[in-house]
């Protein structure tokens, strides 16, 4: 991504428990560093990233821009996640 290497460590669900107390916030994604330094939380791993390798603007009103489009498809995900909630399965599936 933007010409960096780096390891997807995907963490199996049998072995979250174990990793879940090593993250900063108990929970995933985690971005670590070469120095071991961590970076927690989807968006800011997002922003981090994009800074580094020049794919996030410089610009103010431009960055703002991007972090609206990123804050709107959260909260159209939470919705799409929410819909059937505490209904059935058949019932919640056919919501969704």
């Amino acid at each position: 991504l933007g010409g960096v290497s780096y390891t997807d460590d995907i963490v199996q669900f049998k072995d979250w428990p174990e990793r879940k107390p090593s993250t900063p916030w108990g929970s995933m994604p985690v971005l670590t560093l070469s120095d071991g330094t961590s970076i927690a939380q989807a968006r800011a791993i997002m922003r981090f990233v994009g800074k580094e390798t020049g794919l996030y603007p410089t610009d103010n009103l431009l960055a703002a821009r991007c972090d609206e489009v990123m804050d709107t498809l959260e909260d159209i995900l939470t919705d799409l996640r929410n819909q059937g909630s505490g209904l059935p399965e058949a019932e919640k599936e056919a919501k969704r």
